[in-house]
């Protein structure tokens, strides 16, 4: 390289860091002024962390999920899954008479009318075949069927002959409760400050491998539950290994929600208009779709978050804005549709929709929050921002070393200049100079090679 070359690249090179100084500046005035605006919100939360007693603080997950399995019981109702179905002439005469067997009935016939809502197709709908995956004829009909409500009302009902159900809400609703069952049940595990170091480490690092490493420990918790549980009972209470019973408890629920907030926005191509058998239709709710996706960006919160206390207030604060559009998505259900008929569930999602905004509003307010029984509140804040900055410090090292490596390896090729001996130069002048017909036969075969 050059001294011309080398002031080039290092004049390109300053452009660059004065550059990003200006960009860090705009970012931090940026987080600067958003903190401004965020400072009220979190004056609230910690008011409320100040004012709950310790019992309360430290068991928030327990109860946002117990608050949240109220929400989706109702759900499940919104959904138009009927509990318990017109009874059939056989089973009647089969549990009449028969304490035992009607006691059954009642108690696994809702089981199972929701577990057809969920994993069965509608009536109408086509089989699965693994050949369809790589046609593009069925993926176009399939996208063509998700927005055409009079196809797609045609084709679940059988022309009217079944009742329709919201299956992609009772998907959504059957992922929530599972997660959030999982937050109600499950003892909180409080986060280390070793873990939070480690995972803002990897989060700075290798944001895909963080995103990787925090789904496969969401999948990986139900296994380890039932293995660190496993061990409690052999060894009689003494765990002997290192999985917490509800670690990764936090991972699982996140990515719960996020499921249930894709389901929840293809339900919203399929509000259900109308009660009666062959009377039904399927209409779109745009903004109960909206409220979908960002239930699923909550989740996702929820899921990625480095420690406990952000991702339950990350995902309360990001669920709220479900409010800009939760009163249209309740209103559109108490319109009649352009048949004049009004939407099955309205009012059990009306008092869903209430349940689930309490849970929202908990977890904002308390949300993975840890406080000790002499009121002492317990910040990870000061943890996150050290490592953070630890983070960006190394990546900043690393990046260095490896530029200053590509330097040094350019300039060794620089100083490497290929030497030719002059007896080879001699040579190859005296054989030009004696026979001029050879040296010009050379070179033409030369360009010709």
């Amino acid at each position: 390289m050059s001294a011309s070359e080398r002031e080039d690249a290092e004049d390109a090179q300053n452009e660059d860091i004065t550059l990003s100084r200006l960009l860090h500046n705009e970012k931090k005035l940026f987080l600067h002024e958003l903190e401004t605006y965020k400072k009220p919100f979190k004056d609230w939360r910690h008011s409320t962390i100040v004012a709950l007693p310790a019992f309360m603080v430290n068991s928030s997950s327990n109860i946002i999920g117990a608050t949240q399995l109220i929400g989706e019981g109702l759900m499940l109702k919104a959904n138009g899954t009927d509990f318990y179905p017109a009874m059939s002439a056989a089973t009647r005469a089969n549990i009449d008479g028969n304490a035992l067997k009607k006691a059954w009935y009642y108690v696994s016939t809702p089981i199972k009318s929701v577990g057809d809502s969920v994993f069965k197709k509608a009536p109408g709908a086509p089989k699965f075949n693994p050949k369809n995956l790589l046609s593009w004829d069925h993926w176009k009909d399939s996208g063509y069927a998700l927005f055409n409500m009079e196809k797609a009302t045609e084709i679940d009902s059988l022309g009217g002959k079944a009742m329709l159900i919201n299956r992609w809400q009772a998907r959504s609703t059957f992922a929530g409760l599972a997660g959030m069952t999982i937050a109600a049940l499950m003892p909180d595990v409080k986060d280390k400050e070793e873990d939070i170091e480690k995972r803002v480490e990897l989060l700075h690092r290798n944001p895909f491998g963080y995103a990787a490493k925090t789904i496969g420990e969401a999948l990986w918790f139900p296994v380890g539950s039932v293995l660190s549980l496993a061990r409690k009972a052999v060894t009689f209470g003494q765990d002997s290994g290192d999985e917490d019973v509800g670690k990764y408890k936090r991972q699982f629920t996140g990515l719960s929600l996020t499921i249930a907030g894709v389901c929840s926005f293809l339900a919203g191509f399929r509000n259900v208009s109308g009660q009666k058998l062959g009377q039904q239709n399927y209409r779109w709710n745009w903004a109960h779709s909206v409220g979908g996706f960002i239930t699923g960006i909550a989740g996702s919160q929820l899921l990625l978050a480095v420690s406990s206390d952000t991702g339950w207030e990350r995902f309360g604060a990001t669920q709220w804005l479900r409010m800009a559009f939760l009163p249209k998505s309740i209103g559109n259900r108490y319109t009649p549709d352009k048949n004049g008929k009004l939407d099955a569930g309205r009012h059990y999602y009306f008092g869903g929709q209430a349940f689930l905004q309490g849970a929202n509003t908990e977890s904002f307010l308390f949300g993975g929050a840890q406080k000790l029984p002499d009121g002492t509140i317990i910040d990870n804040s000061q943890i996150r921002e050290e490592a953070k900055e630890k983070a960006v410090l190394d990546k900043a090292a690393r990046k260095k070393a490896r530029e200053d490596r590509t330097d040094s390896y350019e300039t060794t090729l620089a100083d490497v200049q290929p030497v030719v001996p002059t007896t080879v130069v001699r040579h190859v002048a005296s054989v030009s100079k004696a026979m001029p017909e050879l040296a010009e036969a050379q070179r033409e075969a030369a360009v010709a090679g």
